[in-house]
């Protein structure tokens, strides 16, 4: 099992996840597993990109719109993030999952080599 650490980036991760957004990174069975400060979850890796899709980072924003982000209940076990989370309803995003429950961040970096 191989651990890296790998240093959030973006605006949205920089200012409300703590960095580093992820503690550590091991490698199982070619799943990569991830600590957050939250708890863990579980990606996948896809031509060398280590991929993480839908990490929450915020509680459901709808009795809270427009209002800062209240960080999510920490969780136990594995999360999978595997799929994007929903994007926040907008009139142009067709046949997308919409929700106001939308505080999901997407992570992809280099995979071990």
């Amino acid at each position: 099992m191989q651990n890296t650490t790998l240093f959030a980036s973006g605006i949205a991760a920089g200012s409300l996840i703590t960095n580093p957004l992820f503690a550590s990174v091991s490698y199982a069975a070619e799943s990569p597993v991830a600590t957050t400060k939250y708890g863990q979850v579980r990606g996948y890796t896809d031509n060398g990109i280590n991929v993480f899709k839908g990490i929450r980072y915020g509680t459901d924003t709808s009795t809270r719109r427009f209002m800062a982000p209240v960080e999510p209940a920490k969780w136990t076990g594995i999360q999978d993030a595997l799929e994007y989370g929903p994007s926040s309803p907008q009139q142009s995003r067709g046949s997308e999952k919409m929700s106001e429950d939308c505080l999901f961040l997407n992570d992809f970096y280099p995979g071990p080599s």
